[in-house]
C-alpha cells in the first residue's frame, strides 16, 4: 500500500498471480476447478494496508488434470503453467535425436554420434575426440537457434529419447563401469553444451537466463554416487552437474498412494538423495492416476503434502504431478486433487484438511457436508482395498469386484443423489449455480456408475442394465468425459 493506492509488482506472471491473490484477500476469489470459480458478491470492497511478499515454494508448477491443462484461464488463475509456457520450444521431453542432434540429418556423415541401434545419442562419440567435438558443436548450434526462436521461456531441455536403450560402445561402457550408471556420459556432454551456450548467452544475448535440464530416466536413472555408512551419498570421483543444469527425475514405477516417508517409498528417496550428491536442483515428473483407466479413483490424497514438502526440501524447481492430462473432465475426486496440488506447490505448509473442507463447502454449497462425507467414506474404504492387495502402481488397473462391492458403490450414489436434493432451490433462484453444483456431483457419480456396470452387470436385469449404460453414456458425453485411459478415447461400453 502507498497512500490510498495498492501496487502489485513482480515478474510478468507474478503480477498476474498478485492480482488473483489481491482478489482472494478482498472478495474470497478462488478457482477450485475448470468448472467452479468462487467469489463473494460485495457492493463495497475495503482495501486494508498491505505489505505482502509471496514466493512460491516450487518455481514451475504444472497442473495435474486435463481439465486444468486444457483451459488457459483456469490454470493461470490457479497459479500454474503449462509445460510449453516453461520449456523452450522444441525442447520438451525426449528430444536429443529430434531437434538437438537429429538422427536423419547427421547419421550418414557422423555415424559415431549415435548408438549402434540408432535409438540414442552416443554421448562420447565412441571415444573419437574429433567426432565428439563436432557433435558438441552441432548440439550447441541447434540449442542456440532454438533459444533464439523462443524468446519467452527460459528452460532448455537436453533430454534423451524415451526408450530403454543406451549406447554400448567401449567408451560408454567404460564410463558406466567407473560410475555405476549410464548417466555419467550424459552429464559430461550436457555440462559441456550448457557451458558453451551460457557463454554465448552472456556475451551475445545480454545475459539471458536459461536453465538446462536432462532426464535421469530408464537406463540413466541411477546417479553416479555411492552411499556412505551413515546413509549419506558421495559423488563418484567428484562428478558434478553444472549449477545452471537441473536433473529431471521421473519415478514412474513408484506407488504415489503412500507417503514418500513410508518404507515402501525407498526408491524415490534413494533417487532424490543420491542425485543430490551430484546436482544442486531438480525437475520432477511425478504421477497421480491409473493411466490404464481414468475412471478408477487413485488415492494419493494422504500422500500429497509429504510428497510436495519432500520435493521442496530437495530444491525442486519444477513439478508436474501428472494425472489424466488429456481428459477434459474428472471423476474420483480428481478436481480436488488438482486443487490441492496447485495450493501446496505454492505453499507446501498449508493445512490439507482445511483445504479439503473449504473445497467441498465452496464447490457444493449446501451439499458440501454430504459430498465431503462421500470423499472421506471413500478414503476409509480405500484403506480396506489396500489390505486386500490393491496396487498403487500407476500402470495397474484395480477394476476387480473384490475391491468394489456393489453395496458400497450403491451407497455412494445414494449419498450423491441426496446431495443434489439439498441444492434444489438454486434450480430456480440461480440456474447457473445449480448447473455448476449438479454437474460437479454428476461428475463424481461417473466412477461408481462405471464400476457398477463394469463389475456387477450380471446382478442387473437386461432392461435395467441397458438403462444404466444409456444414462452413463449420455452423461459422459454431456459432461465431456472424452478419454477412458491415457491412450483410449471414451466409447461408452461399446469397446
Amino acid at each position: 500500500t502507498k497512500g490510498k493506492s495498492v501496487f502489485i509488482a513482480g515478474e510478468p506472471q507474478g503480477i498476474l498471480y498478485g492480482v488473483y491473490d489481491l482478489l482472494n484477500k478482498t472478495v474470497g476469489f478462488e478457482v477450485y476447478s475448470n468448472k467452479v470459480t468462487y467469489y463473494e458478491n460485495k457492493s463495497d470492497v475495503i482495501l486494508p494496508d498491505m505489505d505482502i511478499t509471496e514466493v512460491p515454494d516450487i518455481l514451475y508448477r504444472v497442473p495435474v488434470t486435463g481439465g486444468q491443462l486444457n483451459n488457459r484461464t483456469v490454470y493461470r488463475r490457479m497459479r500454474t503453467q503449462k509445460n510449453d509456457e516453461i520449456i523452450i520450444g522444441k525442447g520438451f521431453a525426449h528430444n536429443m535425436l529430434r531437434y538437438i542432434v537429429p538422427l536423419e540429418e547427421n547419421v550418414e556423415d557422423h555415424p559415431m554420434w549415435f548408438s549402434g541401434d540408432r535409438t540414442q545419442l552416443c554421448y562420447t562419440a565412441h571415444g573419437d575426440g574429433e567426432e565428439y567435438e563436432a557433435m558438441v558443436e552441432k548440439a550447441v548450434e541447434n540449442v542456440e537457434r532454438i533459444i533464439d526462436e523462443t524468446p519467452n521461456q527460459n528452460v532448455m531441455s537436453l533430454t534423451q529419447m524415451d526408450v530403454q536403450t543406451w549406447c554400448e560402445c567401449e567408451t560408454c561402457q567404460a564410463l558406466e563401469d567407473k560410475y555405476g550408471t549410464n548417466a555419467a556420459s550424459q552429464i559430461f556432454f550436457v555440462n559441456e553444451v550448457a557451458s558453451r551456450v551460457k557463454n554465448w548467452l552472456d556475451t551475445e544475448r545480454g545475459g539471458r537466463d536459461v536453465r538446462f535440464m536432462f532426464f535421469a530416466y530408464h537406463k540413466s536413472e541411477g546417479a553416479p554416487a555411492t552411499q556412505n555408512e551413515d546413509g549419506t551419498w558421495t559423488a563418484i570421483d567428484g562428478i558434478k552437474v553444472n549449477d545452471n543444469v537441473s536433473v529431471w527425475i521421473a519415478p514412474i514405477y513408484e506407488d504415489y498412494t503412500v507417503s514418500v516417508k513410508d518404507p515402501t517409498s525407498v526408491n524415490t528417496r534413494v533417487l532424490m538423495e543420491s542425485w543430490h550428491a551430484v546436482a544442486s536442483s531438480y525437475f520432477v515428473w511425478a504421477y497421480n492416476v491409473y493411466f490404464d483407466n481414468y475412471l478408477i479413483p487413485y488415492d494419493s490424497y494422504g500422500a500429497i503434502k509429504d510428497l510436495v514438502q519432500y520435493f521442496v526440501s530437495h530444491n525442486t524447481r519444477f513439478l508436474w504431478p501428472q494425472g489424466n492430462w488429456n481428459s477434459y473432465n474428472n471423476t474420483g475426486y480428481d478436481d480436488l486433487k488438482g486443487y490441492l496440488f496447485a495450493k501446496l506447490m505454492w505453499n507446501c505448509n498449508l493445512d490439507v484438511n482445511e483445504l479439503i473442507s473449504d473445497y467441498f463447502a465452496k464447490v457444493y454449497r449446501e451439499a458440501g457436508d454430504i459430498m465431503e462425507r462421500t470423499f472421506w467414506s471413500w478414503r476409509a474404504f480405500s484403506e480396506s482395498q489396500r489390505a486386500l492387495g490393491r496396487s498403487g502402481n500407476i500402470y495397474s488397473s484395480p477394476a476387480e469386484g473384490r475391491f468394489w462391492p456393489k453395496r458400497y458403490l450403491m451407497s455412494q450414489l445414494e449419498l450423491m443423489e441426496q446431495a443434489k436434493e439439498l441444492v434444489k432451490k438454486y434450480e430456480t433462484t440461480d440456474p447457473a449455480l445449480y448447473k455448476s453444483i449438479t454437474d460437479s456431483i454428476d461428475g463424481e457419480t461417473m466412477s461408481p456408475r462405471y464400476l457398477l456396470i463394469k463389475l456387477h452387470s450380471t446382478t442387473f436385469g437386461k432392461e435395467k442394465l441397458a438403462e444404466l449404460k444409456s444414462s452413463f453414456a449420455y452423461d459422459a458425453n454431456r459432461l465431456d468425459f472424452n478419454m477412458i485411459s491415457e491412450r483410449a478415447v471414451f466409447n461408452g461400453f461399446n469397446d
